[in-house]
């Protein structure tokens, strides 16, 4: 039925309702299981009273970390499937618990489990959140190009941005140094998160044959420097 629904809420609730029947269905099966063997269970549940308190107090960090995830489903900062920057470490959410939450690392895959309460504290990034994708690139041109080779460099990375349909360009492309050589920093907008790889590998493969083809240059050793949006710190 969840698989069914549009939404990604049920999504996410239905693991901690499963663990909380389970909880509540061991719970009952022992105290029934005490009842029939002649204990009296009211005195049990009176001494687990007791005992709770003391453990409630060593259990302090469960606790934040329960609220930590009462706070996640209130305000949702992040749902099953996102990608988000905590603590500059770039992760995909897999399953929001209500004591812990699994992530996957971004760049390794490693599955990695996080407090919920370490969400409260720390400053969190959902870079899903922005439908698109920005691309930020450094591009570093051969030391003895000529100022008409870099104004061609320039009308070539311009017009294959502008005519690509799936991204937004603008005029986003100046010489950013001369120091060693002509530096080219540009940026754009690609429409869908999803598709950020397949049209970085267009872009980048039609700015190498734009420039195969003109005879451009680039610096030896090749310097392409990139920098994801998320990298930037754009979002926060």
């Amino acid at each position: 039925m969840a698989e069914k629904t549009e939404t990604d809420l049920d999504d996410q609730l239905l693991p901690i309702v499963r663990t909380g029947i389970r909880v509540m269905v061991w719970s009952l099966g022992v105290i029934i299981g005490l009842n029939n063997a002649g204990y009296d269970v009211g005195a049990v549940l009176a001494g687990f009273g007791i005992g709770g308190l003391a453990f409630a107090l060593a259990a302090q960090d469960t606790v934040a970390n329960i609220f930590g995830g009462i706070t996640i489903f209130v305000q949702k900062p992040f749902k099953t499937g996102d990608l988000i920057s905590i603590e500059e470490h770039k992760m995909i959410v897999v399953e929001i618990g209500l004591r812990t939450t699994t992530l996957n690392d971004y760049y390794y895959n490693h599955v990695i489990m996080i407090p919920n309460g370490k969400f409260i504290s720390s400053k969190i990034t959902n870079i899903s959140r922005y439908p698109g994708y920005v691309r930020y690139e450094d591009l570093y041109l051969s030391p003895i190009s000529t100022a008409d080779q870099v104004d061609l460099a320039i009308k070539l990375i311009s017009d294959i941005l502008h005519n690509h349909p799936e991204l937004d360009f603008g005029d986003r492309i100046r010489i950013n140094d001369l120091e060693k050589s002509p530096c080219l920093h540009f940026y754009y907008s690609i429409h869908k998160f999803s598709e950020r790889y397949r049209v970085r590998t267009e872009v980048g493969l039609a700015i190498m044959r734009a420039f195969e083809q003109h005879n451009l240059k680039l610096a030896l050793p090749t310097q392409y420097r990139v920098v994801d949006s998320f990298e930037s710190g754009i979002y926060g």
